[in-house]
């Protein structure tokens, strides 16, 4: 070999190996079917191959809150849908380590000491043994025998040595990784979430691990002759899904993400998950309802504008009708909303944002898309305020229950059914 061609060939090795860092990394989507030996992620950049690698490690992944009432098993509620997925413990002994930066290992300690706590935050649970172990700046972690919570409410317990921690989730609600729980038929089409962390070869990630979330089968309770609408939205969509169904029972399949679905940001990037394979038998959408605006009531017009541009594109693959539903006043008990931020950004979830920013703002979108039709719930609203939704305008909370929220359902389900031809 020439010394020439020796510098060339090192060369190349070491742009291959840059290129394969660039390519290594984390990708999320939705389980779809794969060749043998593999499955596919769906997510906003399309269907992307997945290859199992010998070594592969699978993860369950699930909320907090679902280990609070774990009794020999793990029972996963889904989110909008009347479906629990359980997954039975096969060993009574199980393992834990926190880890926390190396600035909190003095505070970690101080209240591990004074208050037996210990923050959920950061946690991996497995059934593998993990020796005890206190934080270090050195290495930031506790380690020890870990007990599942024995019902709703109750904390879960870390003991390290003979010292034992009251394990809370006091930093928000985040997913807790378990390892030894699932297997790689766990990770189902459809009804299965994954992150998975690898390295991209080609357009095939080889998976380094899996960690997988059930949000539960859209399918599984429809009737087939009849057609499938889903709902995108945020609480206010909740608030009304029971009545929607209720109104459209026997006539339409009703169904939402398997969570609320924020800001517009998030319908950006998610949506694309949200409406699924939807070219797979049984899982076409024949109508879509689709809502974002409280959680942008601080956003700027570009960038709200944009994300809906995104959210539509996505939408309209799917061939579905499409409708787009107005975001529901800031009732009066809330102050006034003023004008824009220097920056351009509305006010946030105060009086009158949506009448002002965010309702004409999604209007302009709309109607560049005519084949959109447009369910007014806002108007609806402020049109029976003297009657129905007097006692509503007068307070704070932007959210509605019983009649008020009944009638909100209704009128979705008459516009969903007329956009059906039905």
């Amino acid at each position: 070999m020439t010394r020439q061609f020796a510098t060339v060939a090192v060369l190349a090795l070491a742009a291959g190996l840059l290129a394969a860092d660039r390519d290594a990394g984390e990708f999320r989507g939705l389980v779809t079917p794969g060749d043998e030996g593999s499955f596919c992620i769906l997510n906003a950049d399309g269907r992307t191959p997945v290859r199992w690698a010998d070594d592969t490690k699978v993860v369950l992944s699930v909320n907090w809150r679902q280990l609070g009432s774990v009794q020999g098993a793990i029972r996963h509620a889904i989110y909008c849908l009347p479906q629990t997925v359980e997954y039975k413990l096969p060993t009574d002994t199980w393992y834990a380590r926190k880890t926390i930066r190396p600035r909190e290992v003095e505070d970690a300690l101080k209240a591990a000491s004074e208050k037996k706590e210990i923050n959920a935050f950061g946690l991996a649970i497995q059934a593998k043994p993990l020796a005890d172990h206190l934080p270090t700046k050195a290495e930031p972690y506790f380690a020890g025998r870990f007990r599942f919570a024995g019902g709703r409410g109750k904390p879960a317990t870390l003991t390290v040595g003979d010292k034992a921690f009251e394990v809370r989730m006091r930093r928000g609600q985040t997913t807790v990784p378990i390892h030894g729980l699932v297997t790689r038929a766990d990770c189902k089409p459809y009804v299965t979430r994954a992150r998975v962390t690898g390295r991209k070869v080609g357009e095939v990630i080889v998976a380094e691990q899996v960690s997988i979330t059930p949000v539960g089968d859209q399918a599984a309770a429809d009737d087939p002759k009849l057609p499938r609408m889903l709902v995108i939205g945020d609480s206010i969509s909740l608030n009304y899904l029971g009545p929607l169904r209720k109104a459209l029972a026997g006539k339409v399949n009703v169904h939402h993400p398997p969570t609320n679905c924020g800001r517009s940001a998030t319908g950006a990037q998610s949506a694309a998950v949200w409406v699924g394979d939807y070219q797979a038998k049984g899982r076409r959408w024949d109508v879509i309802s689709f809502n974002f605006g409280h959680w942008d009531s601080g956003n700027t017009k570009q960038a709200y504008q944009k994300s809906l541009e995104t959210v539509i594109a996505s939408l309209k693959k799917t061939k579905a009708k499409l409708i787009w539903v107005t975001t529901c006043p800031v009732p009066n008990g809330n102050e006034k909303a003023g004008e824009l931020s220097a920056a351009g950004k509305a006010p946030g979830r105060k009086s009158g944002v949506m009448a002002k920013y965010l309702n004409p703002w999604a209007a302009e979108v709309m109607r560049k898309h005519p084949e959109i039709t447009v369910c007014d719930q806002w108007q609806f609203v402020k049109d029976h305020g003297s009657d129905l939704y007097k006692d509503w305008w007068t307070g704070d909370n932007v959210h509605f229950g019983g009649k008020q929220a009944d009638e909100l359902g209704k009128l979705l389900a008459s516009h969903a059914m007329k956009v059906l031809g039905k």
